[in-house]
């Protein structure tokens, strides 16, 4: 039994200029698309600088001898006001600080990643921080 080609399959082989182009076997598709780096590269690459900092941040304070002795005089297994702004605050600057990295291996601004500088403490900021503070009063 054999195979051949007839006048409807010369078709398929045929490069017309809305035909999709063959994938380049070079090995950079996997990491470039055509909008730049991929997704996944790019997501993966920001979540390795977040926990690379917060890594250095904790291998360095555990090695601190005066962080050490303020640890171990606060209470354990209670979150206080000191701590959660702590946490929390280092959580916000290296977030920040890692999308400020992104933005330079993208060449983008900051405004791409939703969080243009012009709105921060914009109207919205100031109407909900109104809010917080009128459910809080006694």
């Amino acid at each position: 039994m054999t195979m051949e080609s007839g006048p409807a399959d010369s078709g398929l082989l045929a490069t017309e200029p809305g035909a999709a182009q063959p994938l380049r076997s070079d090995g950079t598709n996997i990491f470039r698309g055509p909008n730049g780096l991929r997704a996944g590269w790019r997501l993966l690459i920001f979540i390795l600088l977040f926990v690379a900092m917060a890594a250095t941040l904790r291998f360095t304070v555990h090695h601190i001898p005066a962080v050490q002795a303020w640890n171990k005089s606060q209470p354990k297994n209670t979150f206080t006001p000191t701590l959660l702004l702590l946490g929390e605050g280092l959580s916000s600057l290296f977030l920040i600080l890692s999308a400020l990295v992104m933005t330079k291996i993208e060449k983008k601004s900051f405004a791409d990643y939703a969080l243009p500088l012009s709105h921060a403490f914009g109207s919205v900021f100031g109407r909900e921080c109104r809010l917080d503070w009128s459910c809080c009063r006694c």
